[in-house]
């Protein structure tokens, strides 16, 4: 397996393996036990970038794959001092019918 750093980057070569260490952004995400996150890989970064001019394929191995995330553990003394986040600013409110995967804009 190669691994290839971003401050140098260089071609790859197709059916070869590579690892591959990707940092994510801190979200501050509470995801309740039992729940599930889901991971997309793509070949772009649309719709912020343009996708690449030629088609070209991802192959991901699951076996030996990780995602590793943070775990904040509940510091009461310290929640109890932050305040409550008021409405949302710009986004628009959100309906989901709890019966279905159904939701849409209000």
């Amino acid at each position: 397996m190669g691994a290839t750093v971003l401050s140098n980057p260089e071609p790859l070569e197709p059916g070869k393996r590579y690892k591959v260490e990707i940092p994510l952004n801190g979200v501050a995400q509470g995801f309740p036990a039992g729940h599930r996150l889901r991971l997309s890989v793509s070949t772009s970064f649309w719709p912020l970038a343009w996708p690449a001019p030629e088609p070209a394929m991802v192959t991901v191995f699951t076996g030996p794959s990780t995602l590793k995330l943070p775990v904040r553990r509940p510091r009461p003394e310290e929640e109890a001092a932050l305040r409550e986040f008021g409405p949302a600013e710009a986004a628009e409110e959100l309906e989901a019918d709890a019966g279905s995967a159904r939701s849409g804009l209000i």
